[in-house]
């Protein structure tokens, strides 16, 4: 049973084309001048005004409608609770620091089932990796990517590993949905994952899990290099990279890495 009238949907929708319409107006806006905007009739828009401002979500002055307190105390919680810890970039900076290579947080996409770079720290070598903040990669291929597939629950990454369509990008990336299985194994093991020339033919990188309180992942920290810089095994790089990300877990109150998924039983997953 449907408790919701026809028009409600509607009305959700014309409620947050409001608030964004406003949030960009610094004056505020006229009742008409929002009617011509929404292409909606006045009648209807006051049946949502009214209420808005007499809680505080919306100021009427001057003939002209603007952000409320309410409004913007909803706005700031939303962008407290979605933003990555400021703390948490001086832990990017050392790791760059201490490894002269370039420093990346790398966050998952669940829907689009990526990794996207969204904050980075430039190397200080002459020749060194980079790309530009808002790069994504498939989960399947860059280290941060195999990282982040590697620590979601089994569940998830099951259903990813069986479903995802493999589009080499290189002659090294992974062949099959059975080595993805075994290689998320293997990073879950391990606490790091390790790309050489799998998503860019001339680089390689080096990532660890970024643990929620709750023992999600959404964050991981990169370490990307050159390939031809790469030395495979390279325990000393592979610690600080897993001792960054565990610094940057504390800030959300998580805990470190320690060679078991945290606060979680062990898994089997039939490769």
């Amino acid at each position: 049973m449907n408790d919701l009238p026809p028009r409600a949907p509607r009305s959700v929708l014309r409620l947050l084309k409001l608030l964004e319409l406003l949030a960009h107006s610094q004056e505020g806006l006229t009742l008409a001048a929002i009617s011509v905007a929404l292409d909606s009739p006045k009648s209807s828009l006051l049946a949502l005004l009214r209420p808005m401002v007499t809680e505080d979500y919306l100021v009427h002055r001057n003939g002209r409608y603007m952000s409320g307190a309410k409004t913007f105390r909803l706005a700031a919680a939303i962008f407290e609770g979605h933003q990555f810890p400021r703390a948490a970039r001086q832990y990017l900076v050392e790791l760059a620091e201490s490894t002269d290579e370039s420093v990346f947080l790398a966050a998952i996409d669940r829907e689009a089932e990526t990794a996207t770079y969204v904050d980075i720290v430039e190397g200080r070598q002459a020749v060194r990796y980079t790309v530009p903040a808002g790069t994504v990669r498939p989960l399947y291929s860059s280290a941060a990517g195999l990282c982040l597939l590697a620590f979601q629950k089994m569940e998830w990454r099951e259903a990813y590993c069986q479903n995802v369509d493999i589009q080499p990008l290189t002659e090294y990336t992974v062949q099959s949905q059975a080595a993805l299985r075994v290689r998320c194994n293997s990073i879950r093991e391990k606490g790091v994952a390790v790309s050489v020339r799998e998503s860019v033919s001339d680089a390689a990188g080096i990532a660890a899990p970024v643990f929620a309180s709750d023992g999600r992942v959404d964050y991981a920290v990169l370490v990307g290099q050159p390939a031809e810089r790469f030395r495979k095994n390279d325990a000393k790089m592979e610690q600080l990279v897993k001792t960054a990300a565990n610094k940057i877990s504390f800030c959300f109150g998580g805990h470190g890495f320690d060679g078991t998924v945290i606060n979680k039983p062990p898994e089997t997953v039939v490769v």
